[in-house]
């Protein structure tokens, strides 16, 4: 997966936010509707924490794993004060390979950040090991952008503000089912000065039918499919989406 670097992580916290103000009220309503008793939630990939600040301003405890101790202090700095009251937890991981000590009502996992594995066998850890910190009827809910949304990754795009200034570049390579963007560019400094940034992202291709199956031979039933912006409309062709979200239950 991409470790984020300092500079980076501060861009992407300003100008990457949309879609998860979008998405994390309807995951927090799902939730809220099977009125668990658990409130534990664990956001895997967690990035600068705005999908757990917000799980937390509604009243839940958060464990939030991520690779880039620079996205981890992004994610700290917002929950200052639920890290010190013991509500929140944020830590530098692996999300194919970790380990927690108590078992979740709900596990998230936003904005792509599956596509970042590099193959079905990363995958498959991270869905067992997802499975294992669950409680017996634990939710899963996590999203991935299909082959269909990838393969429109061939853009040029620029983005100025005050705080910073950066070109992406995207781009789909049909040789190892991937999509990657570039970004270049400069962020503001509190000096005043310019600092230079140099990043790229990259998607792997999951076959959706093959994700669904490995999720039931892990153990999840109940999986469903959604559409990217609204986990309310189920959709039956997932592939025939830019993304999906899907959304499955632990059954033991």
């Amino acid at each position: 997966m991409n470790i984020y670097g300092d500079i980076f992580a501060e861009v992407y916290n300003l100008f990457w936010t949309e879609f998860i103000d979008i998405v994390a009220p309807q995951i927090i309503s799902i939730y809220k509707e099977l009125d668990k008793s658990n409130n534990y939630i664990l956001d895997l990939a967690c990035g600068t924490g705005r999908v757990s600040k917000l799980l937390l301003d509604e009243g839940y405890f958060l464990h939030g794993i991520d690779l880039s101790p620079d996205m981890i202090n992004i994610a700290k700095r917002k929950a200052e004060q639920e890290i010190a009251d013991g509500r929140a937890v944020f830590e530098v991981g692996n999300i194919i390979d970790f380990t927690v000590d108590r078992k979740f009502g709900l596990a998230i996992s936003t904005f792509d950040s599956l596509n970042h594995l590099g193959n079905y066998d990363e995958l498959r850890s991270c869905f067992d090991h997802v499975y294992q910190a669950l409680d017996s009827d634990g939710l899963f809910i996590f999203d991935l952008n299909t082959a269909r949304g990838l393969k429109k990754w061939e853009f040029v795009d620029f983005e100025e503000n005050e705080e910073a200034t950066f070109i992406m570049h995207g781009k789909y390579s049909r040789t190892d089912r991937r999509a990657y963007t570039k970004v270049i560019g400069f962020k503001k400094m509190e000096n005043g000065f310019y600092q230079k940034f140099d990043e790229i992202m990259y998607n792997t291709v999951f076959e959706i039918e093959q994700v669904i199956s490995i999720l039931r031979e892990v153990g999840f039933r109940q999986i469903i499919t959604t559409a990217e912006l609204d986990l309310t409309q189920v959709v039956t062709d997932p592939e025939k989406q830019d993304r999906t979200f899907i959304i499955c239950q632990k059954m033991e």
